[in-house]
């Protein structure tokens, strides 16, 4: 799994929902990888009642720049479930050095019902396939941005997202480490936050026969779920170990309206 597909994401346009009772939600990142800045992300989230428009955008910066012109879009419409998101349409682009992989899925229920590559995985035959039975439960990555939860508590942790980004099926399962609280630097958002630990576990997509080597099989790995009101919460900061050092998402700036 790359680094930047996990942690950087930029946004494909999509309009803004309009209705009375609209939600919109924006947060601005910062990415680090030890403790120097690489890239930008932004989260946008578009709410009217049970349906959601979302978008999650960014590219390298920083010293990133030095090593890559990196950049991807993402995009999810659905709805909102009892205990997750419940995604309907997704699609994002990897774009570096003049080159774009692109990835569309389809969801019914809380199944993946169709996934579209470009370019196709070569050798498929060495990769663990996804299947239907691998996809009868899937979330993407963008929709697991976005949480049903009313408070920071110890039970906001208690969940696992069986998440998929069109080549890999994997499973992220948290569990409470400890209360907080957490302020953007820039003033425009401060809030307790319920701190959960990442277990992760790959289901299929990944190599056979070889160990997996994502980022999140490390040790001391973390997210900082942050309520916005309304039952819904966020992620605030994303803290991952990686062979490269410490990764650092991080909200700058926060605003719900």
């Amino acid at each position: 799994m790359k680094l930047a597909g996990l942690v950087l994401v930029l946004a494909l346009a999509l309009p803004t929902i309009e209705a009375a009772n609209a939600r919109t939600i924006r947060a601005e990142y910062s990415v680090k990888v030890r403790g120097f800045l690489v890239g930008r992300a932004e989260f946008h989230a578009d709410i009217s009642g049970e349906r959601y428009v979302l978008r999650f955008s960014g590219r390298a910066g920083g010293i990133g720049r030095i090593f890559s012109n990196a950049a991807t879009t993402a995009s999810v419409t659905g709805k909102l479930g009892v205990d997750r998101l419940l995604p309907a349409d997704y699609s994002h682009a990897w774009i570096e050095d003049g080159e774009t992989e692109t990835v569309a899925m389809r969801f019914s229920g809380r199944a993946v019902t169709a996934i579209s590559l470009d370019p196709a995985p070569e050798h498929p035959e060495r990769y663990v396939p996804l299947t239907a039975e691998t996809n009868a439960d899937a979330l993407d990555l963008v929709s697991a941005f976005l949480w049903p939860v009313e408070r920071a508590t110890e039970t906001t942790c208690n969940r696992k997202f069986p998440l998929v980004d069109g080549r890999r099926r994997f499973d992220i399962a948290l569990t409470f480490a400890r209360l907080d609280n957490f302020a953007t630097r820039d003033g425009s958002f401060a809030s307790p936050v319920a701190v959960c630990t990442i277990h992760y576990r790959s289901v299929a997509g990944h190599r056979i026969g070889k160990p997996d080597h994502s980022i999140l099989n490390a040790k001391d790995s973390e997210v900082w779920m942050a309520p916005l009101g309304e039952g819904l919460a966020f992620p605030a900061r994303i803290r991952l170990q990686s062979r490269v050092g410490r990764i650092m998402l991080e909200a700058q700036s926060i605003s719900s309206k």
